[in-house]
């Protein structure tokens, strides 16, 4: 089976002219850009749209069936991905339009290309190749692609897709979704590249903190307003970060670091017991990991009066959290009340809990050694994911919930997610699609009782 990387991008070309834009409250939703890339699928992989079955779900998302030949007693396989995608954002910073692919200079650039069209691409690729060669896989296949992934959502279509299989009876056996990928260890301190799957992600909140205040004419002021009340809360915030704790994947992920650092920090990391305390003042120096190690609480969004004269009624700011496990959102909500002071309304807008972590058994052995044929020269390393996905819905039905994309995205890349000119390195997808074939061709391949390959 072989993929041709330039045939790949033109197909993936019209992918990103789609303008998905999900929004957090449904009513909001213009489904129409959705549509019309479903359509785009259909006629571009008639093979999948002929041998899958297809529900819309919750409007826009996407779950595709392929049934398996019975010659496993393996659960399910699901390939995840999301259709949707954030704004562009400021278009002047843009070297070219978002809403189109374009190639210059070794990468391909476009709002998607990287977060997460890459792995519809690559998913639908895949399954194309496979019924063209005639194979029928041997147990059940489900392509899930939810529609409103970036947003934090009551109507959530990947929620929506794990309860439409859960009301079915279906267990699946193993779950692929964005996250991991294949990158430069600087982060880690190594000098080689490293491909990284997720076992567990972080949950995540969005919490509105309000001072208020009598108001009135900016001439005539008091001893202080609510803007300065909530600055000082917003400053408490930041001195005061939530405690470091390591957890049994970040200290995974450490272990398959350590023979590749230097003496010194691959010493300390192969003594973590002993050196807890140093090893988390380590940890916490760099952004990358600190944030692995303890619940971070970002202010991003901050609002006052309307005008420049006037002493606003209200003053507020709104705090990011990313929750590592072992904390909930109502545990950060009694940090932020704490550290903020009782003068401040804390008011939850928006959360979910911190993923379970999945098994790192036969299954995960599976996936590491086809990330490691992907990458040969990488180091393959388990870690907590820091960003939140729609895998973290699969839990309820799922005990194997990677989170693992095959490119590799080097620093310029991962810096453009969520970002003008987000990009990826315009080799690679071929090598992709090759990926999700061969996990397919692999997983279930057995006779009862005897092990994943």
């Amino acid at each position: 089976m072989v993929f041709d990387n330039d045939a790949i991008l033109s197909r993936y070309a019209p992918m990103i002219e789609f303008e998905t834009i999900s929004k957090a409250h449904a009513d909001a939703e213009n489904l129409m850009p959705f549509q019309a890339l479903y359509a785009y699928l259909q006629a571009a992989y008639p093979l999948v749209h002929r041998h899958l079955s297809c529900e819309v779900v919750q409007g826009a998302s996407l779950l595709y069936r392929w049934r398996g030949d019975g010659s496993s007693p393996a659960h399910p396989v699901a390939l995840l991905a999301h259709l949707d995608v954030v704004p562009a954002g400021e278009l002047s910073l843009w070297k070219h339009p978002p809403f189109s692919l374009t190639r210059e200079g070794g990468y391909v650039y476009g709002r998607g290309v990287f977060d997460n069209k890459c792995q519809l691409l690559a998913q639908m690729e895949a399954v194309e190749a496979l019924l063209k060669d005639g194979w029928s896989p041997h147990c059940d296949v489900y392509l899930c692609y939810g529609h409103n992934e970036e947003v934090l959502s009551a109507a959530s279509g990947a929620r929506a897709i794990v309860e439409l299989l859960k009301s079915r009876g279906v267990r699946l056996g193993l779950v692929i979704d964005e996250g991991g990928c294949i990158t430069d260890g600087a982060a880690l301190g190594i000098p080689l590249r490293i491909a990284v799957i997720g076992l567990a992600e972080k949950g995540s909140a969005d919490f509105l903190l309000t001072a208020r205040d009598e108001g009135g004419h900016s001439s005539q002021p008091g001893p202080g307003t609510a803007v300065g009340r909530i600055a000082r809360a917003a400053v408490a915030i930041e001195q005061n970060p939530m405690p470091a704790r390591l957890l049994r994947t970040v200290s995974k992920t450490l272990e398959a670091a350590a023979p590749y650092m230097g003496q010194g920090a691959a010493f300390a990391l192969s003594h973590q017991k002993a050196l807890r305390g140093p090893l988390k003042r380590l940890l916490g120096q760099k952004r990358a990991t600190n944030a692995m190690i303890r619940t971070t609480t970002a202010v991003t969004m901050a609002q006052g009066a309307k005008a420049p004269n006037v002493l606003p009624e209200s003053a507020s700011i709104t705090v990011n959290c990313r929750i590592l496990p072992g904390d909930t959102v109502e545990s950060v909500r009694r940090h932020l009340c704490a550290v903020a002071g009782d003068d401040i309304e804390v008011t939850l807008l928006a959360g979910c809990e911190p993923s379970p972590q999945s098994l790192q058994d036969e299954t995960f052995d599976l996936v590491a050694r086809l990330a490691g044929e992907l990458a040969p020269d990488a180091v393959v390393i388990p870690y907590l994911m820091l960003a939140g996905s729609d895998a973290r819905h699969y839990h309820d039905i799922c005990e194997h919930v990677y989170r693992f994309a095959p490119y590799y995205v080097d620093q310029a890349s991962l810096a453009s997610v969520h970002s003008a000119n987000e990009r990826l390195p315009e080799t690679g997808f071929d090598a992709a699609a090759e990926f999700y074939a061969k996990l397919l061709l692999s997983y279930g391949a057995r006779p009862p009782g005897a092990p994943l390959p």
